[in-house]
């Protein structure tokens, strides 16, 4: 250490990080999706990642997850519990410009819910 002192036995209280990866899963429009996460906590920093390909290559969207009881677009967190996280699509799973800048929906593709527990 900077003080010229030596530590001269290991730690002994590592933390092991929880994490889930629920991995691709096919989405489509208007449909509420329930993962099992098991990290005993709704502590957590939630990422949702979304492809509008079955091969979940080319744009993929991402971000991290927002609660929303009731919304009107694209996809969603609607509920999150110690064990379980649920993802609501709606009318579309998300949007994507075209090459003149103008949006349109996709209404199927995949999703996959990365996740930290914080506790």
């Amino acid at each position: 250490f900077p003080d010229g002192t030596t530590q001269t036995t290991a730690a002994t209280s590592a933390t092991t990080l929880k994490t889930y990866d629920s991995g691709w899963f096919a989405v489509s429009q208007n449909t509420t999706y329930s993962k099992t996460h098991n990290l005993g906590t709704t502590k957590a920093i939630a990422m949702l990642y979304v492809s509008p390909n079955n091969n979940t290559t080319g744009i993929v969207g991402g971000g991290f997850m927002h609660y929303i009881a009731n919304h009107n677009n694209s996809t969603c967190m609607t509920a999150l519990t110690t064990t379980t996280i649920n993802i609501r699509t709606s009318s579309w799973i998300m949007d994507q410009l075209d090459e003149n800048g103008n949006a349109y929906y996709i209404t199927s593709g995949n999703a996959r819910i990365v996740m930290l527990a914080l506790e």
